[in-house]
């Protein structure tokens, strides 16, 4: 378990001060200010100080406009963009999910976790690309069918080569058993 980093009255005064000079502070912003604290602890004290955002404020949080500059250098998945801006992934979704129109699934690439596709988000309207399919193996048919001669037996596969060989025995062969 880590061990907890008690606030000092300067980081309390700083906040504070911070807070008054503007009401819409990034929690980020705050963070460089108090290296000590995480961003769960400043949101946590702000809290415990009953310090309330002014009406009619937004939080800082990154827009659509900071996403497609991304998208505007390459295509990227959504946990790219949201270790890019520094948020979360449910963030990002949630800002994308408001402009729909103006970017579309790219492509798809391997995840890295069983078979799961992650879509790769690509700026502009267009078409989604469709989710790739598993290729699947030919069927190769009920062994029991084929071999009762019902069924024909499938080519899978070339014909294999046959070696003819003799089946005479030969006096050499006979002496040597």
């Amino acid at each position: 378990m880590r061990q907890q980093n008690p606030w000092l009255t300067v980081e309390i005064r700083t906040l504070e001060e911070e807070f008054k000079r503007n009401p819409n502070v990034a929690i980020g912003d705050l963070q460089r200010l108090l290296p000590r604290h995480s961003a769960k602890s400043i949101t946590q004290k702000f809290m415990q100080m009953k310090l309330t955002r002014l009406p009619g404020t937004r939080r800082q949080r990154p827009g659509w406009a900071a996403i497609a500059k991304l998208l505007e250098r390459r295509s990227m998945t959504r946990q790219e963009i949201a270790d890019e801006l520094g948020c979360t992934r449910a963030n990002v979704q949630m800002i994308m999910g408001t402009v729909k129109g103006q970017w579309h699934i790219g492509t798809w690439r391997n995840s890295g976790h069983y078979a799961v596709m992650t879509p790769v988000i690509a700026l502009g309207p267009g078409q989604d690309a469709p989710y790739p399919k598993k290729g699947k193996t030919p069927k190769t048919g009920n062994p029991f069918a084929i071999a009762s001669g019902s069924v024909k037996p499938i080519d899978l596969i070339a014909p294999a080569r046959r070696f003819a060989q003799s089946m005479d025995v030969k006096d050499d062969e006979l002496e040597a058993a």
